[in-house]
C-alpha cells in the first residue's frame, strides 16, 4: 500500500483516509478480476495475490493459491528451475520478461501460456514481481499444425521435400565426418495415372497411403522416406557398401510393391521405377543427389519399368540435352516458331493428290533449314508438351485444309499424326470436335494416324476411344504398320479404315525377301478386311510398280514429293490441275 501513502485524493486534495484506501484497493481488485488475462503478484516465488482469471486458468480456488509456491503451476521441478534460469536474469536487468511456457492445471492437464512480467525492484527480484498470463494453447496448436503442414505430406504423413532435404543434409554431414556414403533413391510408381483415370482419385489416394506404409517397412534406423507429391517417393539411407547396399534395398522395395494391393475393394498390381544416386560420387548436396536419382529413374522407365538404375554421367548429359530441347520447344510454342510442312499422298495409278500429311517442323534462326519434329517427339511426350503442340498441329492443319477446299479442292483430305499421349488424353474427342467446329470442316476430311503400338496398350480403353472417333465420322489409319505386334484379331475388332505400310519394309522391296513377303502379306490382309492401304517411303519407280501390281493403291514418299510448306503444296495442286488434263483434278478422289 506504500504507493498510496501520503498521496492526495485528486477529488478533494486531502490525503487518502483509511476508508478511501480500502475502497481504492477494492476498485483495483475489481479491475484485476475483470481482466481477461491472468494476473499474479509473487514474492520469493510464492503467490501473494492473483485475480479470478489466473485461478480459472489453473482450476484452483483463488484462496488456495495465495501463499502457495509457484512450482504448483509447473509440470515438473525441472520446468520450474528452467523458468528461474530464464526469468531471473531478465528481471534483474529491469527488463520485461516475455516468454512462452508449458504450465499445469489442477487436474494435471497442461496448457501453453504466454507469460509477461516485471520486477517491482530489479535490485531484488525476489521481493516482488507482477506477471500477466494468457492461455495461448490454441495459437500454439495452430502454429504446430502449420509447421507440420510445412514439413509433412497431408495424405501419407510422410516427410515432404523440405524436411527430406534437411534430413539428407544431416545424413551428408555424418557421412562426411565418418567417411561413409549416402544413397538417394527416387521411386516412381508405374502407370499410377491409369488407376486415377479408371478408378478415381479416392482409390488412388488409398493406394498411395498403402504404398507409403509398405515402403516404411523397408526402412532401417537412420533411413528417411518422403513423398514429393503425386506418385513420387524418395528414400535416403546411409550405407557402408555403396551400390551393393543400394541394390539390396531397391530389390526389397520392388518385391514389396510386387504384392497385390487392396484399395477400396479393388485388387491392384503395382510396380515402380527406381533411380539411385550415391554421395559423394553423384553429388555433394541434397539437391544434386535428388536430381541425379530423378534422372536415373527416367532411365529405369525407358528400360521397361519395374527395375532400378544407377545414375551415370552419361545420363546427366542426356538429361541436360532433354532440358535444352524442352526449353526450345516451349519457346517455339510461345513465339510461333513452329511450321507445318505437307507431304502429298497420291493415287499411284493417276498421280492425283488424295491427301496431305501434316508434318511439324521447328523453325531455325536465319536461313537454317527447319528441323523435323521427329527428333523432338520423345522429349515432347515425356514433358507433356506434346499436348499443346499436338493441339496446335491439329488446328493449323484443319485451317489449311479449309483454305485448300475453299480454293476448289473440295475432296482433299488432311492426315495428322496422334502421339500416344494425345490419344490417351481424356479431352481428345472434345478437342477434335471443337477444332472441326471452329474450322468448319466435315469430320471425314480428317485422317488421324495412330501407331499400332499405341492401340495394343490398354486395348479395351482404346477400343472405346476409337469407336467414338469412328462415330464422329473421322478416318482412322494405323501408321508404321508392321513394326509392332499386330494380329488379325485386333484389326477385326478396331474400327480402323486404312493401314500405312512402314517405309522400312517398302525400302526392302525386291532387295530383301522377308520385306517383300511382308509387304505382299499386308496388302493381301488389308484387302481381305476391306481396308485401304498406303505405302510410306516410296522412292523408286520399281517400288511403285511392285506395290501397284499387288493391289496397293496409294503411296507417299520422295518419288511423289517431299514435305513442303503450304504455299509450295498449293502450287503442286495447281500444277497438277494445269498439266494433267486427261486425269481427274486433285480435288476429286478416285472412287
Amino acid at each position: 500500500m506504500n504507493t498510496l501513502d501520503n498521496t492526495e485524493n485528486p477529488e478533494n486534495g486531502k490525503p487518502y483516509s483509511e476508508a478511501e484506501l480500502r475502497q481504492t484497493l477494492l476498485e483495483y481488485q475489481a479491475i484485476l478480476d475483470n481482466a481477461s488475462v491472468g494476473i499474479v503478484f509473487t514474492r520469493d516465488r510464492k503467490i501473494l495475490r492473483c485475480n479470478d482469471r489466473f485461478s480459472e486458468l489453473f482450476g484452483w480456488p483463488k484462496d488456495h493459491l495465495v501463499g502457495m509456491p509457484t512450482i504448483i503451476v509447473y509440470p515438473s521441478a525441472e520446468a520450474f528451475d528452467e523458468m528461474g534460469r530464464i526469468a531471473i536474469p531478465v528481471l534483474s536487468r529491469g527488463e520485461r520478461l516475455d516468454t512462452e511456457v508449458l504450465l499445469k492445471r489442477r487436474d494435471g492437464s497442461t496448457f501453453w501460456g504466454r507469460l509477461r512480467g516485471k520486477a517491482i525492484d530489479p535490485a531484488d527480484v525476489h521481493n516482488g514481481t507482477i506477471f500477466i498470463l494468457e492461455d495461448i494453447t490454441e495459437h500454439r496448436m495452430a502454429q504446430e499444425r502449420l509447421l507440420y503442414m510445412a514439413h509433412y505430406d497431408a495424405l501419407t504423413g510422410l516427410p515432404n521435400r523440405t524436411l527430406l532435404q534437411d534430413r539428407i543434409k544431416q545424413a551428408l554431414s555424418h557421412a562426411q565426418r565418418d567417411q561413409s556414403q549416402v544413397v538417394v533413391m527416387f521411386i516412381d510408381l508405374d502407370y499410377f495415372k491409369h488407376v486415377n483415370d479408371s478408378l478415381g482419385h479416392q482409390v488412388g489416394d488409398r493406394l498411395l497411403q498403402t504404398v507409403a506404409i509398405r515402403l516404411q517397412k523397408c526402412l532401417r534406423e537412420g533411413d528417411s522416406l518422403a513423398r514429393l507429391g503425386g506418385d513420387e517417393f524418395v528414400l535416403s539411407l546411409p550405407v557402408q557398401n555403396g551400390s551393393d547396399d543400394a541394390a539390396l534395398v531397391a530389390k526389397k522395395v520392388l518385391d514389396t510393391l510386387d504384392q497385390a494391393f487392396i484399395a477400396d475393394g479393388h485388387e491392384l498390381h503395382m510396380s515402380a521405377s527406381i533411380g539411385i544416386s550415391l554421395y559423394p560420387n553423384d553429388g555433394t548436396d541434397a539437391e544434386s543427389l535428388m536430381r541425379a536419382a530423378d534422372t536415373a529413374m527416367y532411365d529405369a522407365k525407358e528400360k521397361g519399368r519395374n527395375n532400378y538404375q544407377f545414375f551415370t554421367p552419361a545420363l546427366n548429359t542426356t538429361a541436360q540435352r532433354h532440358l535444352t530441347v524442352a526449353n526450345r520447344l516451349r519457346q517455339a510454342l510461345a513465339h510461333d516458331e513452329f511450321a507445318l510442312y505437307y507431304q502429298p499422298q497420291v493415287d499411284m495409278e493417276s498421280g492425283t493428290i488424295l491427301s496431305a500429311e501434316a508434318l511439324l517442323r521447328c523453325l531455325q534462326p536465319g536461313d537454317k533449314a527447319p528441323i523435323s519434329f521427329g527428333a523432338f517427339i520423345t522429349i515432347a511426350e515425356k514433358t507433356g508438351l506434346i499436348l499443346p503442340i499436338g493441339d496446335w498441329v491439329l488446328r493449323q492443319a484443319c485451317l489449311q485444309l479449309k483454305q485448300w477446299r475453299d480454293l476448289g479442292y473440295a475432296d482433299l483430305r488432311i492426315a495428322v499424326n496422334l502421339s500416344p499421349r494425345q490419344f490417351h488424353q481424356p479431352h481428345l474427342l472434345a478437342t477434335i470436335e471443337q477444332i472441326l467446329g471452329e474450322t468448319g470442316l466435315p469430320a471425314n476430311a480428317l485422317d488421324l494416324e495412330i501407331t499400332e503400338s499405341v492401340l495394343l496398350q490398354r486395348s479395351e480403353d482404346n477400343l472405346d476411344t476409337l469407336q467414338q472417333l469412328n462415330d464422329m465420322g473421322l478416318q482412322l489409319s494405323i501408321d508404321d504398320f508392321g513394326t509392332g505386334y499386330s494380329s488379325l484379331a485386333y484389326l477385326q475388332r478396331f474400327p480402323v479404315h486404312a493401314l500405312k505400310i512402314d517405309q522400312t519394309f517398302v525400302r526392302g522391296i525386291n532387295q530383301n525377301l522377308n520385306d517383300t513377303a511382308l509387304v505382299t502379306a499386308i496388302i493381301a490382309m488389308a484387302q481381305s478386311l476391306h481396308l485401304e492401304v498406303l505405302a510410306e517411303g516410296v522412292e523408286t519407280e520399281q517400288q511403285a510398280s511392285f506395290l501397284m501390281s499387288h493391289g496397293c493403291r496409294a503411296a507417299q514418299g520422295f518419288y511423289y514429293g517431299e514435305a513442303v510448306p503450304a504455299k509450295t503444296f498449293t502450287r503442286l495442286l495447281r500444277r497438277q490441275t494445269a498439266h494433267m488434263p486427261g486425269v481427274q483434278d486433285s480435288n476429286v478422289r478416285r472412287k
